[in-house]
């Protein structure tokens, strides 16, 4: 119970840390364009379209765990959740490498809590780990 309980909270928390970051890209917020425009100036991209494809992937990590909260068979939420995770860690993996090789002084607190919910993200897959391998 604890750990279904546990796994709960981190999608959860993984939705609404992932929104939070998405709204802001895709409603293009002054501080997300500021910053793509800059990233724009050392990576061969346009900004615009870049903060567009970052804010659309956050949503869709944002709607996976969403929807792996609504899922009943095990098997099936432990398989939905495992996608969320590794989409979830390959973006903060991707948002860690801008913070500290693209943007000229890395900001703290997006490397600690990337940092954060990569660490949850391996408490989630311990979790899910034994549903992932059910012979049901």
């Amino acid at each position: 119970m604890f750990k279904k309980t546990l796994n709960t909270l981190i999608s959860l928390a993984n939705a609404i840390f992932m929104l939070n970051f998405a709204i802001p890209k895709l409603s293009a917020a002054e501080v997300s364009v500021k910053s793509f425009t800059q990233f724009a100036q050392v990576l061969p991209l346009n900004g615009e379209a870049y903060m567009y494809f970052v804010g659309v992937l956050e949503l869709t990590v944002a709607l996976i765990f969403i929807f792996s909260l609504f899922i009943g068979a095990k098997k099936i939420k432990a398989k939905v959740t495992l996608l969320g995770v590794l989409l979830l860690t390959g973006t903060l993996l991707g948002a860690l490498a801008t913070e500290f090789f693209v943007r000229p002084e890395p900001i703290d607190t997006l490397v600690v809590l990337s940092s954060i919910f990569i660490t949850t993200s391996i408490v989630q897959l311990a979790i899910i780990r034994k549903d992932l391998t059910l012979n049901k």
